[in-house]
């Protein structure tokens, strides 16, 4: 259990750590001058070989807030340290907004210097911390001087240490560093809380945000030796692999599984209901996470509701703009204060630590955020998928949340996720969409193109951009492929030449137009590869010229036919022969001329030039100079099918 001591200066937080665990934190040289910590002091009570708590004497002084805020980032329980004879200090009233702005929630506290006032001063100096907390909690008086109180203190701190017992391991390790040091002998040591997972000797990691991969040398755990660090202990780890200068205070020491970095963080904020002024859009703060502190602008998001500033007591959601990149995680703790750090001015949680630049309609980005601010994992999800809609990447999920495969695994086999969920992959990486709503977008799409083959009859298929814009026109393009290539696969529907169809679809054509394009056909046979132009063909047909033009031009839109030229139309069936014919010379001369290919295929001059200016134009063959290449020798099998 990790407890810190918060407080006014010189009301006695040092001296009690020192009577619960024998240990002076005031460790500098300047603190025992100036008789006030400046670092965070720790030290440790042993409860059994099993159960430690670990105390954070948070420096007092209004000019260390910021130290004070790096080390109330993790731990479980606070000691709020009011000398009976000042009471409640300005700085003890910033404490305690620090505190619960970081999440902490669970308060005892501690009036010192009892033997400095009677009976009805310490009866005052009570009443003034129960209204200051405005909650009930159990208050300890003691006498650091002589340890009067301080044995009662203790059986209450470690019958709550019993109560709350080891933290679950839950999620990758996570540790933020709040001091790195080389020390001789052993090399370069780094000091924090770890926030969550286990670590152990051997293990490889990552310092982000820069991404610097490291090995665990040894590890010291709540002050011993130990082989595995865990969450909620505080932790200094022997490193490899990373030098002094590489690393500073507010890094995180962390594993690879979660090495995500941004510039922006969507968050929820709460402005304190006592800040001294409105926090107006795009104003510059300064943002505390983990132990670091980093330069941002506020960005309100939700402008339509709150407007362009965010008044003392309102919560919204915000996105942190840093100068620079951090690596965080949903449900991580932050404080803001003004530009010169003077002045808190709230706090709250990261929802999203890999956010996107702010568009114009900002609702979706809310109603996901909103989503992501549910007191679970699990609600998140649920919303996001079955309330919401939403297509999500397992992969940035599960990084968002710090959730291992296992976890992640353990969570879709519950209700109400179980079995009503679709996977598919987009270029090898994992989504899922409720399953519900995957049915819904193929039933849209089989009948949509059921009514446009109604519609539309002669035609072979509909235009699949007017598919996606007409049907799914809100659907990222990754899962409108995924959705049509599951109807492909299963064979209800056909895709071809940019067109889309449903896969028992036949074009059907007037009768009339189906005699007179019988006998088109029949002369394009007879003729074969040598090509007719049209002038030949009309006078080979007994057709009017504007029948034989309509009908060629429905045969080229049903692919049944192709247009080489303004003169010159052929059959699909002929342009595909003519292309296998070109392949096959290719593989003995990947450079040929038109001569070359009209002796290969036995055309005339024309033809074989109208030919290959064709192929050029459907990316089949490529000029280059008198010659020509194949350069992609699919496009045959893709484009030339066989007539219908």
């Amino acid at each position: 259990m990790i407890v810190a001591t918060a407080g006014h200066v010189d009301h006695g937080k040092t001296s009690l750590v020192q009577q619960l665990t024998g240990v002076d934190t005031d460790r500098l040289e300047e603190e025992k001058r100036r008789g006030l910590s400046i670092n965070l002091g720790f030290a440790y009570r042993y409860v059994d070989e099993h159960i430690s708590i670990g105390f954070i004497d948070v420096p007092g002084h209004n000019r260390f807030i910021n130290t004070m805020i790096s080390g109330v980032s993790s731990i479980d329980m606070a000691l709020i340290v009011i000398a009976a004879d000042d009471g409640p200090m300005p700085q003890t009233r910033e404490h305690l907004e620090v505190l619960r702005l970081l999440g902490v929630s669970e308060f005892a506290v501690v009036i010192t210097r009892i033997d400095r006032v009677d009976c009805a001063r310490f009866e005052e100096a009570k009443r003034e911390v129960e209204e200051l907390l405005d909650c009930s909690c159990p208050v300890f008086p003691v006498n650091n001087l002589d340890g009067t109180g301080i044995e009662r203190l203790v059986d209450y701190l470690e019958e709550r240490a019993r109560e709350t017992g080891q933290k679950l391991d839950h999620g990758h390790f996570r540790l933020a560093i709040d001091r790195a040091f080389l020390l001789k002998g052993t090399g370069l040591v780094v000091t924090g809380t770890a926030v969550s997972g286990t670590v152990n000797v051997g293990d490889h990691l990552h310092i982000t945000p820069h991404n610097l991969p490291v090995r665990v040398r040894r590890i010291h755990a709540q002050d011993q030796e130990a082989q595995t660090g865990r969450v909620g202990q505080r932790c200094a780890l022997n490193i490899a692999g990373a030098d002094l200068s590489q690393v500073q205070r507010g890094h995180w020491l962390q594993s690879s599984e979660i090495s995500q970095v941004s510039e922006r963080i969507d968050v929820s904020l709460e402005v304190l209901s006592n800040a001294p002024f409105a926090i107006k859009h795009m104003l510059p703060v300064k943002l505390y996470i983990g132990a670091g502190r980093f330069p941002a602008k506020l960005h309100i998001l939700d402008r339509q509701g709150v407007g362009n500033a965010l008044t003392p007591g309102v919560t919204a959601f915000a996105q942190l703009i840093l100068q620079g990149e951090i690596s965080v995680c949903r449900g991580d703790r932050f404080l803001l204060r003004d530009d010169s750090e003077s002045l808190t001015l709230g706090g709250g949680v990261v929802l999203d630590p890999v956010a996107a630049k702010p568009s114009r309609s900002n609702q979706p980005r809310l109603s996901y955020l909103a989503a992501m601010a549910s007191d679970s994992v699990e609600l998140s999800l649920e919303s996001l998928l079955f309330h919401q809609n939403r297509e999500l990447d397992v992969a940035l999920f599960r990084q968002v949340w710090n959730l291992c495969v296992d976890e992640y695994a353990n969570i879709l086999e519950q209700p109400p996720f179980k079995s009503q969920f679709k996977a598919f992959f987009v270029d090898g990486s994992e989504h899922i969409v409720a399953l519900k709503y995957w049915l819904e977008r193929e039933r849209a799409i089989i009948d949509w193109l059921s009514d446009w083959h109604g519609k539309n009859p002669r035609e072979e298929g509909a235009p699949l951009k007017h598919l996606r814009a007409d049907v799914l026109p809100g659907l990222k393009s990754d899962f409108f492929m995924a959705v049509m290539s599951q109807l492909i696969k299963r064979a209800q529907l056909r895709l071809a030449n940019g067109r889309v169809s449903l896969a028992g679809h036949v074009p059907s054509v007037p009768e009339a137009e189906l005699k007179n394009w019988r006998i088109i056909e029949a002369v394009l046979n007879e003729y074969g590869s040598r090509i007719p132009a049209m002038s030949d063909l009309q006078k080979r047909l007994p057709l009017d010229a504007d029948t034989i033009d309509r009908a060629l031009r429905i045969a080229v839109k049903d692919g049944r036919a192709c247009q080489l030229s303004a003169r010159r139309y052929a059959l699909s069936t002929t342009v595909r022969d003519l292309a296998q014919a070109v392949n096959e010379l290719s593989r003995s001369r990947p450079a040929f001329s038109v001569v070359e290919f009209k002796n290969h295929v036995g055309v005339g001059r024309n033809v074989a030039i109208e030919v290959m200016e064709y192929f050029d134009t459907v990316h089949f063959t490529v000029r280059r100079g008198d010659n020509r290449s194949v350069i992609d020798a699919g496009v045959p099998d893709r484009k030339f099918g066989a007539p219908r």
